[in-house]
């Protein structure tokens, strides 16, 4: 499973690097553990209204086709994972985590920990549950949405790459705000239209489209393939004016 770091990085198997002796030995030393504290539902709703959050660890597909209603999307990967999550729920906030792997969910509990997170425990996607998803936006459905003058009525392209991506080159008629700027900036996103998210990877995307959503209350829209599938694709871009000093 392959899984992308923060921005600036490209993708890297995963698989083999939770650090299941440091976890296993954590566990041991800290008798108030509770990533492996399954919260049924009266115990998970207590949680939730004493104002725990929820944090679903796997991949942004998975959560896209299913999750926990509320619950804000984070793949897990071990670089920096809660200096990460700290830019959208800070450590004040007690964590309750999705996941499908018992390994993926106390490896990330691990790193969450180290960052001085609480985990209250974990919660478990039934089948019988009602599950919300996220609505998806293709680059061609969301081309053809812009063709028809969507852009001045009711739909907000959001690019949240990096600067430097940005000048090199964007949507037109697109709003940026780089990634980790965007709870502190999500107010200048405008009211009553759908914000469809960009980024580099679907990763990104699918993170701040769920924090907007659960966060904020924007109704969002995820773009999987992200900028360089639009560009691509061979849709109309603005790109860097070239530097013309000798």
């Amino acid at each position: 499973m392959a899984i992308a770091i923060w921005p600036g990085c490209r993708q890297v198997i995963f698989s083999d690097w939770f650090q299941k002796d440091e976890i296993l030995f954590a566990m041991s030393q800290d008798h108030t553990y509770k990533p492996d504290r399954l919260l049924n539902d009266q115990a998970l709703e207590q949680v939730l209204q004493a104002g725990a959050t929820l944090l679903d660890v796997r991949h942004p597909q998975k959560y896209a086709a299913g999750h926990l209603h509320g619950s804000i999307s984070l793949a897990y990967h071990p670089t920096n994972y809660a200096w990460r999550l700290e830019h959208f729920i800070t450590v004040q906030h007690s964590l309750i985590i999705v996941s499908e792997s018992p390994m993926e969910r106390q490896a990330a509990a691990f790193s969450l920990m180290q960052g001085g997170y609480n985990i209250a425990g974990y919660a478990e996607l039934d089948s019988s549950a009602s599950l919300a998803t996220l609505r998806q936006l293709s680059v061609v459905q969301l081309q053809n949405e812009i063709a028809t003058g969507r852009l001045e009525q009711d739909l907000m392209v959001l690019d949240v790459r990096e600067k430097g991506d940005w000048l090199e080159y964007h949507l037109q008629g697109a709003y940026h705000i780089p990634i980790l700027e965007v709870p502190e900036r999500a107010g200048e996103l405008l009211s009553g239209r759908i914000v469809a998210v960009m980024a580099e990877s679907n990763i990104y995307s699918t993170t701040v489209a769920s924090y907007l959503r659960y966060m904020h209350g924007y109704e969002v829209a995820n773009v999987p393939e992200g900028v360089p599938g639009w560009a691509r694709s061979g849709f109309a871009i603005k790109r860097k004016e070239p530097d013309n000093k000798s």
